[in-house]
């Protein structure tokens, strides 16, 4: 099965209503076919939309929370962007046609987005103060997690500083100072697809890293990260199909 990250798909720009009880006022079909002989895998499906309009004529909100993305009656993982509404499916067959039904106006609304940054994309967060690491810290992430698209690539980055990537070999390694006097973990045998890591030196003595809740790797960890005024990066390099959340705890 070939992977594809991006794949830009037509819609029909067609605002159907619906009654009152579907949960929804109106929804925007979009389809997309593949027209060649490959299957692909993992699809991250851009779309072009104009959100901000559809915000500003009253169908969605402004925040975009009150949309969603059915497939039948199936819910498919989406974020809604100024432009660009993001889809991630798991599969598209050769010469399937799938349709999407893009909902807006859903009550209730839901209370936050995966994060779907597309080919190339990732996510900056500038320095502060209130997240450099120190030596008692807790990074604890969510998402679609790919381990097979090559070698270090970085999950989580600040510089010289802590970095959880993905390893030649396909494992996630966590470092804290790399380049420098680094200390890490790694977790072998982890498979692309939807994972929770845990990074913490909670206890004050070892640095462990966790895949779902179990743990994989500890070793000895005095001292702290080095305080820096380089930015954070996040899904770099196609590491991360899309995010569900990043959470730190500096103690």
């Amino acid at each position: 099965m070939k992977r594809l990250l991006l794949l830009i798909c037509l819609m029909m720009v067609l605002l159907i209503p619906t009654v009152a009880l579907a949960g929804y006022d109106y929804y925007v079909p979009v389809r997309v076919y593949n027209n060649s002989t490959a299957d692909f895998t993992d699809l991250v499906l851009l779309v072009d939309i104009n959100n901000t309009q559809l915000a500003v004529l009253g169908f969605i909100d402004a925040d975009g929370l009150d949309t969603y993305v059915f497939e039948d009656s199936t819910p498919a993982t989406s974020m809604v962007a100024n432009d660009k509404l993001g889809i991630y499916i798991p599969s598209l067959l050769s010469y399937q046609l799938r349709t999407f039904n893009y909902q807006l106006g859903y009550d209730p609304p839901r209370t936050r987005f995966p994060v779907i940054v597309g080919v190339d994309g990732n996510i900056t967060v500038a320095d502060a103060d209130e997240l450099e690491l120190g030596g008692n810290f807790t990074v604890r992430l969510r998402g679609y997690i790919v381990t097979d698209f090559g070698y270090y690539k970085n999950l989580i980055f600040k510089d010289d500083s802590f970095c959880i990537n993905i390893t030649a070999d396909g494992n996630i390694t966590a470092t804290i100072n790399p380049g420098a006097v680094e200390v890490s973990v790694t977790a072998s045998g982890v498979y692309t697809g939807l994972h929770t890591i845990n990074v913490t030196t909670m206890d004050g003595v070892n640095l462990v890293i966790l895949i779902d809740d179990v743990e994989k790797d500890s070793t000895a960890f005095s001292g702290a990260a080095v305080n820096n005024t380089n930015d954070w990066a996040i899904a770099e390099n196609e590491t991360i199909l899309y995010l569900d959340y990043l959470k730190v705890w500096v103690r």
